[in-house]
């Protein structure tokens, strides 16, 4: 019985927020390798359009998908063109 409330519990604060993935101060470049891992997302830049010194602002609301890449960019003045399904331009 002990046991199943500490699952539960550990259940718990593994899906609240607080415990969610941060973005804030990651590289950007992390982001998007994240996503294509995790989410089969492809993104199509070059070192120039995203450096590896360009990092996440502030953190982003969405939290999936090329919702959470777009939001990301944004902040940098890039967008995403959508070329295929699931396959992204970084403008």
């Amino acid at each position: 019985m002990k046991r199943r409330r500490l699952a539960l519990l550990l259940l718990t604060l593994a899906s609240t927020p607080a415990l969610a993935d941060v973005y804030a101060g990651k590289r950007v470049i992390d982001v998007l390798h994240e996503l294509h891992a995790q989410q089969q997302i492809d993104f199509i830049f070059n070192d120039s359009t995203v450096p590896d010194a360009l990092t996440v602002r502030i953190e982003p609301r969405a939290r999936r998908g090329a919702e959470l890449a777009s939001e990301i960019l944004t902040a940098h003045g890039l967008r995403l063109e959508q070329v295929a399904p699931d396959t992204y331009i970084i403008v």
